[in-house]
């Protein structure tokens, strides 16, 4: 739910800085001709809004699926996931078919005009980057797509922008990716050391006393208790971490789903499930428990 959550939020993120700078962009002139520049540049905005106004509604259809889904029936599965997918894509899409019509349109506009004004920047373009000190504006046309936009390193603003946006970009992948590796391949391991019991899978591990245990069954099926994840992983497939039901409260899972038997352990603090994927395995673990 994690991943959905950062993906909407970006996309927000996005939508919203290019709107405050589109609404602070000032007028460019073009022409010696005042009506084409006004033409213009009321073009850019409005292609650009309907563009914003797109994505932003694709963007929210695709989280308020999944927020539905996940509350109501507490799980996700394939025909959400890659409908969120489409969703999300088709935001880009939209986007970048309006922001295409709006440059089309332009050119069409400005290659009519018999007065255009030329300016040549390539001064500022010296490093690579563009540093113009005269230039308050912190993001300027790109030197190669007027598509794009480059920040002005000679402002302040440009040279914190790129140190958190660089400092982001790094944390959100690497949170990522260290937050999906344990979950892509799960592996269930149980363990006894001198009475000393650990379950542990998908980066998540529970340990207790084997004499803690005051109730300990060999279940064929898992309860009907509207289990939530609060923090853990869950698929089709399996379910490992925290998790609350209606009835056991919070509990910890290490199941792979459809892989009968169960092994239901409560202690005087905890509460846990779990099994191996081979069914004759978990009965091995459940025959060491009440050893």
């Amino acid at each position: 739910m994690g991943i959905f959550c950062i993906c909407a939020v970006a996309v927000s993120v996005t939508a919203w800085i290019v709107h405050v700078f589109i609404n602070r962009r000032q007028h460019t002139v073009y022409s010696q001709d005042t009506q084409k520049n006004q033409q213009v540049n009321y073009l850019i905005k409005k292609y650009t809004g309907e563009a914003l106004l797109a994505m932003s509604s694709c963007n929210a259809a695709a989280w308020v699926m999944i927020a539905v889904q996940a509350l109501i029936f507490n799980s996700l599965n394939a025909v959400v996931f890659y409908s969120y997918v489409v969703l999300e894509s088709l935001s880009g899409v939209a986007f970048l078919v309006l922001i295409f019509r709006m440059y089309k349109k332009k050119n069409a506009i400005l290659n009519a005009d018999d007065t255009p004004v030329y300016v040549d920047d390539d001064e500022y373009w010296k490093t690579g980057f563009y540093y113009n000190p005269n230039n308050r504006h912190m993001l300027v046309a790109d030197r190669m797509q007027s598509g794009n936009y480059s920040f002005n390193y000679a402002t302040a603003g440009a040279k914190i922008w790129t140190g958190i946006l660089t400092f982001v970009v790094a944390g959100t992948i690497i949170f990522t990716v260290a937050a999906m590796l344990p979950l892509i391949d799960v592996k269930v391991d149980f363990t006894m050391d001198n009475n000393r019991v650990t379950v542990e899978g998908g980066g998540y591990k529970i340990t207790f006393d084997k004499e803690s245990i005051q109730r300990a069954e060999l279940l064929d099926t898992m309860p009907r208790d509207n289990f939530t994840k609060t923090n853990g992983g869950a698929t089709e497939t399996y379910a490992v971490g925290h998790f609350k039901g209606n009835t056991y409260g919070k509990c910890m899972l290490f199941i792979y789903k459809g892989n009968a038997p169960y092994i239901l352990i409560q202690t005087d603090t905890q509460t846990m499930f779990f099994n191996a994927k081979d069914s004759s395995m978990t009965k091995q673990w459940y025959e060491q428990l009440c050893e």
